[in-house]
């Protein structure tokens, strides 16, 4: 079957940007690859896109199915900020519970015993969590300026990587050849034979070291730029998709961009991961890197 497609995709001329033949990993990543029907996937999570789909949902899932045999599974939590949240007052983790049977409270476990901090209903947790999303949020302006940034540093990367593979094949070349002239002396009797082990050992040892250098430039990791294209919107409409999910939605996109929350009263101070805490900072300061001054132009 993995064939199959492999040679229909080749027949009808799919390639990659730079023209290449797909591979068989590459095919079965755009036939998973929910953007295609309007979501995008980020970290582990599912959002729902802007962009318009070109594909439905169904023949999406048609697809999954085929390959598979099976649909994804879904997840359903009844406290979903359960697990991100430590109490302000004392340190303890934020638990939740049912009351009267319809109503989640959010509330200190009381582990270091008597605390100040209240119950807090889920729909006002969850309304005031909207000021961390908020935080990260990139403006259209923001995702232009920093695309192009990363695209020049890994263009500057790029080169810098070429011109020291350059320099590490030269090497190369000048031991081999030094090699070989040093084996025929040895040959001709021009040089002796300790001598001829001291440079055989020598120069391998250094052969080897740049060969270990070649291949790790080899296996080096090319930037997936869709990947960074989506984390970029994902930012952009961060508020927009807080505002539109479910709570359990919301808890995913908070995990996503937070490590622990503070809580305190009905206020949560968050504790951002890499690297949204450098966002927050650059919208506070204007400093995006440490590059961006006030007239990049």
């Amino acid at each position: 079957m993995k064939q199959y497609r492999t040679r229909w995709a080749k027949d009808i001329g799919l390639r990659s940007r730079g023209g290449r033949v797909l591979g068989k990993s590459e095919i079965h990543r755009i036939l998973t690859n929910p953007v295609y029907y309007g979501d995008f996937r980020w970290n582990g999570a599912l959002y729902r896109g802007t962009h318009k789909p070109i594909v439905s949902r169904a023949l999406f899932e048609a697809v999954q199915t085929r390959l598979h045999g099976r649909t994804p599974a879904r997840r359903s939590r009844r406290f979903p900020f359960r697990g991100l949240l430590q109490c302000g007052y004392c340190g303890c983790k934020i638990t939740a519970s049912l009351e009267k049977g319809k109503y989640i409270y959010y509330h200190c476990t009381h582990g270091k015993g008597r605390c100040e901090q209240g119950y807090v209903r889920q729909e006002t947790l969850s309304d005031r969590l909207a000021s961390v999303v908020e935080a990260v949020s990139l403006t259209k302006e923001d995702v232009e300026y920093l695309l192009s940034l990363v695209r020049r540093r890994h263009g500057q990367r790029y080169r810098q990587t070429i011109e020291w593979r350059q320099k590490l094949l030269a090497r190369k070349e000048q031991l081999e050849n030094l090699l070989k002239k040093a084996y025929e002396d040895k040959l001709e009797g021009r040089i002796s034979e300790e001598r001829w082990q001291r440079y055989d050992s020598e120069w391998s040892r250094e052969l080897a070291v740049i060969e270990e250098e070649l291949d790790k430039l080899e296996r080096k990791p090319v930037p997936r730029w869709d990947d960074l294209d989506a984390t970029f919107e994902l930012l952009q409409m961060a508020p927009d998709l807080y505002r539109r999910q479910s709570d359990e939605e919301r808890a995913r996109l908070l995990n996503i961009l937070v490590s622990n929350l503070i809580l305190k009263g009905e206020n949560a101070v968050p504790i951002y991961k890499k690297p949204f805490n450098y966002v927050v900072i650059g919208r506070e300061t204007g400093n995006w890197l440490g590059e961006r001054d006030s007239n990049p132009h």
